[in-house]
Parts: C-alpha cells; sequence; structure tokens
C-alpha cells in the first residue's frame, strides 16, 4: 500500500504507519485514515490492515491542496486571523491580489504590489492630480509610481468578517497629501432585497459581455478628508472584498504608502484536498466516516471520487493543423501533468476530466450518513477525499480524521441486469436478476444482497448455468434481500446466476443495487454489481426497472371493498376496506384521506400524514369524526395530495344502508 506523495516522505510515512492487527488470515480488509498519527485505533473484533496518511505532505503533483485551512498535527480548523491581523499582505498567498477597474474590465493592477503591502513607508504611491487623465498610466519615478483617480478591488481569497481599514503616506507626509475624497465598499456575494447593492462595478454597460461585475455595499465616503493618515471602524462584514475609489484631488497628489485590511475570526469557507491515494491494486471501497466537531451554525461536508488512472485530468496539445489537438506529445507519449507543464504556453490547449476512468465528486457526505454509494458500481484503485468547512466568524468546525475501508474483489467483474424493464405501478410483478461474474483462481462468493426502494414481496427460485439450484433466504422485508447459495468459483466463470423473486413498483427508475459477498470472508467489504449485459436473451442492461405507463398523477389507485356499507354489527361489510397506491413522488406530500357529505362538508378524517410512494390501506366503519354512525345516505370518499404539480384528487361514492 501507498500514498501518492514525494517518494522519500511516502516511505518514511508508510514504514512507521503500515500495520496489520491480529493473527495472519485470509482477511483483506484495509482501512485507511487520514489524520493525527497517535488517533486510537478503530476497536474491531477481527484482523484488518491500517494505512495512516499524515494531514501534511500535500502535493500539487498529486493534486492535494488546501485553502484557508490550519493543518494541525491532530486536526483541521479553518484558518483564524485575530483583529489586529492585516490581510493584505498574504492576499496572493490566500488566491487573492489587487485589481483595478478600467473602461474594459477588471484588470491586474500596473504597479508593484510591494508599494502596498510591503511595510516599508519610504515607498509610495502618488496619484490624484487634477492634470492627469483617467487612463490609469502608471510612471515609475524614484519607486513612486504617478497615478490618477484610481479604483481598486482588494480580494482578500476568502471570507472573512472585515472591521477595519487603514492608509497613510510616507512618514515624513505624515500631515500632508490626504486622498481628499474617497469611498469604502464591501462586496456582495449574494445580497438579498433588503440589502440591494448600491454600487455596481464592471464594464461598460454598453459592451456586449460585462465579465466580473462586481457589487458592493458603501460603508463609508468622504468627499472632504483633511486627514493623510486614515484610520476606519467599518461596521463588522464578512466579505471577500473591499472597494477602494480615490478621485483627484482638488489641488496637488495624494499619497499612499501602505493600505491595511483588518479582519477577526474564521474564514467563511475553507477547503482541504487530500493527495490522491494509490491502494496499490483495484479494489472494493467502503463508505467514508469522520470525527470532528460541529458547532451550532458551522457544518462540514466531504466529497470522494474515485478512479483507475493516476491522474484524473487529460491533458491536450495544440498540433497547429487547424484546431487540432491531441493527448499525445511529439514522440507519440501521452501527456501527463509534467509533460504538459514542459509545453510552451501556445501549445498547451488545456485540460479536460478524465471522466472514462474516474467519477465525478461524490455528493456531499454528512457525519451522519458518510456513506459514498453515490460512486457508480466499479472496482478503484485511486481515491480522492475533499472536506468543506463551512464557518461562523466567531466559531468553526474541525475535524480530526477521515476513514474509509477497502477490501479485496471476491470477483474480477460482476455484470448485472434485471428483466422485465417495465412493469405495471403498484401491481406484484415477477421479476430476474441476472449476475454474470469473471472470477479469478482464488475469487468467489456465496451469498447476494439486493437492495431497492420497491416494495419485495418474496424471493421464488435461484438457477446457476440455467439449472436450478438450492438457496436459503437469510434475510427478507420491505426494501431488501439476502441469500445464501452454493459458492460460485472460477470453473463456474461467466455462468449466469439467476434470482427469481416478485416485488411492487411505484416510482419510474426503481434501481435494484445488488452486492455479493463471499461468507468465508465475513469482515470484508460485499462488492457491487454493475450493470451490463449480464443476459443476451434481454435487453435492459441497466439494474432499474420503469413503469409501463408515465402517469401524470401521483395517486394512481383508490379502491375500495365495496361501495356499500351495512354498519350493522351482522359481520357483512360492516367496515369499509381501503387501499390506495402512490407513485413517482421525489420527496413526501401531504396527504388527507376523509369522508364527505354531498355537501362538500368533512364528517372524518382517517388519514392526515406526508404522503410516500406505496401501497397503503385504511379502514372505515361508518362513523363521523364524535364516533356517531352516520344515517342511511350517500358519503364521499375523498383522497388528496398536494405534490409540487400541484393537487391530486381521486373519490369514491360510497352508500350507507341498514
Amino acid at each position: 500500500m501507498q500514498v501518492l506523495m514525494p517518494f522519500n516522505y511516502a516511505i518514511h510515512i508508510l514504514a512507521c504507519t503500515l500495520i496489520v492487527f491480529g493473527a495472519t488470515s485470509a482477511q483483506t480488509l484495509t482501512i485507511y485514515h487520514i489524520g493525527r498519527p497517535d488517533q486510537a485505533l478503530p476497536e474491531l473484533d477481527h484482523s484488518f490492515e491500517f494505512v495512516q496518511v499524515p494531514w501534511a505532505g500535500l502535493d500539487q503533483q498529486y493534486h492535494g491542496q488546501s485553502h484557508l485551512i490550519s493543518i494541525q498535527p491532530d486536526h483541521l480548523t479553518p484558518e483564524h486571523v485575530s483583529p489586529e491581523t492585516n490581510l493584505v499582505p498574504d492576499l496572493v498567498r490566500r488566491g487573492g491580489g489587487i485589481r483595478r477597474l478600467t473602461w474594459r474590465s477588471w484588470g491586474p493592477i500596473d504597479f508593484p504590489l510591494r508599494f502596498l503591502t510591503d511595510g516599508n513607508t519610504s515607498t509610495a504611491l502618488l496619484g490624484g492630480s487634477t492634470w492627469l487623465d483617467f487612463r490609469n498610466v502608471f510612471n515609475y519615478t524614484d519607486q513612486e509610481t504617478m497615478a490618477p483617480s484610481v479604483v481598486w478591488n482588494f480580494d482578500l481569497g476568502g471570507i472573512f468578517k472585515v472591521h477595519r481599514l487603514r492608509f497613510y503616506p510616507r512618514l515624513e507626509f505624515r500631515f500632508a497629501r490626504p486622498v481628499q475624497n474617497f469611498l469604502i465598499g464591501l462586496g456582495e456575494g449574494n445580497p438579498t432585497a433588503e440589502q440591494t447593492p448600491d454600487y455596481n462595478l464592471g464594464p461598460c454597460p454598453t459592451c456586449e459581455t460585462q465579465p466580473d461585475v462586481l457589487q458592493f455595499k458603501v460603508v463609508h465616503r468622504n468627499p472632504q478628508n483633511i486627514q493623510a493618515h486614515v484610520d476606519l471602524a467599518l461596521p463588522p462584514q464578512v466579505t471577500q472584498n473591499v472597494l477602494f475609489q480615490a478621485f483627484p484631488n482638488t489641488r496637488g497628489n495624494w499619497e499612499i504608502a501602505e493600505f491595511e485590511i483588518y479582519a477577526d475570526g474564521y474564514a467563511a469557507q475553507a477547503q482541504y484536498t487530500s493527495n490522491i491515494i494509490d491502494l496499490q491494486d483495484i479494489g472494493v471501497l467502503g463508505d467514508v466516516t469522520w470525527s470532528g466537531q460541529e458547532p451550532a451554525g458551522t457544518h462540514i461536508n466531504l466529497r470522494v471520487r474515485a478512479g483507475n488512472e493516476p491522474d484524473p485530468n487529460v491533458y491536450w496539445r495544440y498540433t497547429f493543423r487547424d484546431d487540432e489537438i491531441t493527448r499525445y506529445d511529439y514522440n507519440g507519449r501521452r501527456l501527463d501533468r509534467e509533460s504538459y507543464n514542459q509545453l510552451a504556453l501556445g501549445e498547451q490547449a488545456g485540460t479536460t476530466y478524465n471522466t472514462a476512468h474516474w467519477t465525478p465528486w461524490s455528493s456531499q457526505l454528512t457525519q451522519e450518513t458518510g456513506q459514498n454509494r453515490t460512486l457508480d458500481n466499479r472496482l478503484y484503485r485511486f481515491v480522492q477525499i475533499q472536506a468543506e468547512l463551512h464557518s461562523l466568524p466567531h466559531q468553526g468546525p474541525r475535524i480530526d480524521y477521515i476513514r474509509f475501508s477497502v477490501s479485496a474483489p471476491v470477483a474480477d467483474r460482476l455484470i448485472g441486469e434485471i428483466a422485465p424493464k417495465a412493469v405495471e405501478a403498484g401491481a406484484v410483478s415477477p421479476f430476474t436478476y441476472t449476475i454474470k461474474p469473471t472470477l479469478g483462481p482464488t475469487q468467489g462468493f456465496d451469498r447476494l444482497i439486493v437492495e431497492t426502494p420497491a416494495h419485495l414481496v418474496d424471493v421464488e427460485s435461484v438457477r446457476l448455468g440455467g439449472q436450478t439450484t438450492d438457496f436459503t433466504l437469510i434475510d427478507l422485508d420491505t426494501h431488501r434481500f439476502e441469500i445464501a447459495f452454493p459458492r460460485i468459483v472460477q470453473r463456474r466463470s461467466d455462468e449466469r446466476l439467476e434470482i427469481d423473486f416478485t416485488a411492487r413498483l411505484f416510482r419510474f427508475g426503481t434501481s435494484f443495487a445488488g452486492r455479493v459477498a463471499d461468507h468465508s470472508r465475513p469482515y470484508d467489504l460485499a462488492q457491487p454489481v454493475e450493470p451490463g449485459d449480464a443476459n443476451p436473451l434481454t435487453d435492459n442492461q441497466r439494474l432499474q426497472v420503469d413503469l409501463l405507463a408515465v402517469h401524470v398523477s401521483a395517486l394512481h389507485s383508490l379502491e375500495v371493498s365495496s361501495p356499500t356499507l351495512t354498519p350493522n354489527g351482522d359481520g357483512i361489510n360492516d367496515v369499509l376496506q381501503i387501499a390506495y397506491t402512490l407513485i413517482n413522488l421525489s420527496i413526501a406530500a401531504p396527504l388527507e384521506l376523509g369522508i364527505y357529505d354531498l355537501s362538500g362538508c368533512l364528517l372524518h378524517t382517517l388519514e392526515h400524514r406526508a404522503g410516500t410512494n406505496g401501497r397503503f390501506t385504511a379502514q372505515w366503519d361508518g362513523r363521523d369524526e364524535m364516533g356517531n354512525t352516520l344515517l342511511t345516505g350517500l358519503y364521499i370518499l375523498k383522497l388528496s395530495l398536494e405534490t409540487d404539480q400541484g393537487p391530486n384528487e381521486q373519490h369514491r361514492l360510497i352508500s350507507i344502508v341498514y
């Protein structure tokens, strides 16, 4: 096992942290631990291999990086700044900088950054003379810069709570050369209606495109300043951009030797991306778990991606034959990060994501779920994990460690599909789940687990190579079944395993996720089945089933045992049996089932709840809300469901007779 990082560093880390706990056995479970080296080890009652990866040692060559993260030996936290911290000297380190506004767009400043950020008060920027035009033409003279009216955006490189701003001239001009007319604005990332920005700065409104239009809220304006040394206490505001606009002086130049911005607290957003971790061989990936703290108002999101090539990017080179680009260098070798960076800038045609060999980043994994089931059902060799930490100014979250497990596969490949490809909604339908395994000499499995949002009814038979075989139903509930069968080994490789079962479907595109396991390796991860052509006699090649018709209404059916109710206690039609089916609901929807008279007055509410996909039942004994038996006559059974597409209703006419 190894982790992609500089060679000497990797050898040192792995020599210290590659540990096997328990006696030597057939177990192949490996736990990867990213975090402090002395963190408590997992308490498991079986053997496992433990690989420790430190927080530090990030290397861009292996796509590891951090932004606004404080990396400590035992934890990660967002970067924290004290009230006395001047953010300007570290703008570039944080990924920010200073940009000026021209008539065309925001662009880089035309003077050395050190004039405003080096703490050297013997160098300064001069500007504001009324005789200078507004082309932002700069002339360097004796380490000074002549400039007219300017508009600067200080990009802090992150979101901080800014509370103070300060600028001043050279010490010998402490009481001279003030900026007579200026304003300060704080950037609005997503202003609400109550925070409409009153300063929109970007390229000219008549331009065809308007990139980089920035919105600011003006927090200070001084058209008659006489102080050369300006020290402003600003209303604390969380922002990433600080606007400074200085207008021409009425007489003489203004001068700024140093510009300082002060903030307090944690960076609002920070990110840690691990190096790409090399598992040394393809494996079955388990769920990602982590330990840390999330104070109220803060949160941590984890994402994971996996691949079968060491680099998740594809690199392209211009061939200079029209618009042709290629993935190869002049010697016919595939471009990688190193060879791409050695190309001349005019030859670099950019990069694209390697979708053929890498998954996209998964959806966000919370501490409660920590599941990476959003990855597809293939085996992978390379893994990368990314953590986003979201803070409040006064408190931030922390991560103590991140862990995930890996097992050796029980098969080189598992292709599966399900038939039929579509069934009637709500009906008990037969299905055949087919798996075609490709096995190596030491591989094999004897368990199958299928999980689905459908409502499972029964598992009926199992066939291997077309011949019925014995099986044991280990577990069966509404959404999951597990069966055991004679172990399938290499000599049965490529023979189809077929499982017949019944279920009810209530949603278009219902998935049936399968995993296989070997009971002789009970602590290993079950290997997922990937969709493909497992049965040449069917054309589904998916592990999903659709409905035969796309129903407009989520209320698929409303059924009653009889249109007539006779609640006289003779045991015949004393109780009305009601069944209804809901389909294609993406989220729970308000549902109400009630009895009404012919004028529309509600007499009795049978159900009032959040409705979900499925088949449900209810009863009515002919009584109203107060428990009184209703008189002979006609009544309306109404089922209503409020969905995103609007209300859905179905009615049945019920008669009460004695």
